[in-house]
């Protein structure tokens, strides 16, 4: 993103707060990140200009709130096309894909997949992978009350690690975690998939990085799974 550079000011104290809130309103408009506003308070000061960090925190609060209302747009967006999704695919597989979709990019992540409680009940396996490389993924199986699904399962509440391999609170498989260790996760979380109160499935997104995912990255993965068990 844009930064302001060579901040030689050689007019008046007040004509450079001129030059400094011109930058920031430049960097407002082109939708700059808050480092753009970190690197520019830091080089006004530099420049023996530091009366104007308030005004330039201001203009940074202002860039910050439209990040995240355009944000809140493109997940109200992802919503709304799954749910014509839901409507419009007849094969359960395409939806299940289109869901594993529609939530690695809302959130940003590396992989995602769909895992369902399958055989009676005692066994997760994947339906849905998106962004997964390793051959044999979807045919991997967890036994239920081991890994992230069994803790998701056993407290129908969305669970994350930020570094699962390193994880300490939940049974491992060694399946599991030679499929971690090959695609190169380090952070996942674990969405309940559930009908009447019963979990039914798990919809996974994944990192290559550690990661923690915010309320509303976890609020927004809770939509699109109580859209999928529409």
């Amino acid at each position: 993103m844009p930064r302001a550079r060579g901040l030689a000011i050689s007019d008046s104290d007040s004509s450079g707060e001129v030059i400094i809130l011109r930058k920031a309103l430049r960097l407002l408009s082109d939708a700059a990140s808050p480092e753009a506003f970190e690197h520019l308070t830091r080089d006004a000061e530099a420049a023996g200009l530091g009366t104007v960090s308030g005004d330039l925190a201001l203009v940074a609060g202002v860039a910050e709130r439209i990040a995240y209302h355009k944000r809140r747009e493109g997940e109200l967006l992802g919503l709304y096309d799954t749910g014509r999704d839901i409507t419009a695919l007849r094969d359960t597989e395409e939806l299940l894909r289109a869901i594993a979709r529609r939530a690695r990019q809302l959130v940003g992540s590396d992989i995602a997949y769909i895992s369902s409680l399958e055989e009676e009940g005692n066994v997760f396996i994947v339906r849905a992978t998106e962004g997964i490389v390793s051959e044999g993924f979807e045919a991997m199986r967890v036994p239920l009350g081991y890994g992230l699904c069994g803790q998701v399962a056993a407290t129908r509440r969305p669970c994350y690690a930020t570094n699962y391999l390193a994880e300490k609170t939940f049974n491992r498989t060694a399946t599991f975690d030679k499929y971690v260790k090959a695609e190169g996760i380090v952070s996942m979380l674990g969405i309940p998939l559930e009908i009447n109160t019963h979990v039914i499935g798990v919809l996974f997104v994944g990192d290559r990085f550690s990661r923690t995912y915010t309320p509303q990255e976890i609020a927004v993965l809770s939509s699109l799974a109580a859209l999928a068990t529409l």
